[in-house]
């Protein structure tokens, strides 16, 4: 493992597989992307609670552990966190808990459908940030990925979901539909 991963609120060592390590095994199935986003979307809720933004959230800085996801400190590398960038962010704008919201829906994207929700590098990965649109999700995958992907991830900050605590619920509230049908 060699360096030490620790916990971004806490400064606690984490142990567990990164998200990235994990992703390259493809997408997850619906039951995993549902429970992972819930993990995740619970972890990032709590930096924002503490009245702290995360600013570089990405696979790298996300650890799956036996007892749920973590999120680690940044990875200082903008060639690493560029993919999750919020177009805000390209404008120049300091980062925000919206651009920890857009970059939440951007890891979502690649965990649900298995490939990044902005292909490219450099100019063409700005373009595709800043106009463009992923591919809709699998139809496998539970619709209401799908949506509050696209409300984490719009464009307009002011549009985009202010708070990431809202997906979790949806989340949260669709999990538990869907236990009850089986």
């Amino acid at each position: 493992m060699g360096e030490t991963r620790l916990d971004f609120l806490t400064q606690e060592a984490v142990a567990g597989e990164l998200l990235s390590e994990r992703l390259v095994r493809g997408a997850f199935s619906p039951e995993e992307a549902l429970r992972r986003a819930i993990e995740i979307g619970s972890a990032l809720q709590k930096i924002h609670s503490r009245g702290q933004v995360h600013g570089g959230l990405t696979p790298l800085c996300i650890a799956v552990t036996d007892n749920g996801a973590r999120i680690l400190q940044s990875v200082p590398s903008p060639l690493v966190s560029a993919p999750y960038r919020a177009p805000e962010m390209l404008r120049g704008e300091e980062a925000d808990v919206r651009c920890d919201v857009f970059a939440y829906g951007a890891v979502l994207y690649e965990m649900a459908s298995g490939r990044r929700a902005f292909p490219g590098t450099g100019q063409e990965l700005n373009e595709a940030i800043l106009r463009g649109t992923p591919p809709a999700l699998d139809e496998s995958m539970p619709a209401v990925l799908d949506e509050v992907i696209a409300g984490c991830m719009a464009k307009d900050p002011s549009l985009r979901r202010q708070r990431v605590q809202n997906a979790v619920i949806e989340l949260k509230l669709a999990r538990a539909l869907t236990h009850r049908r089986r």
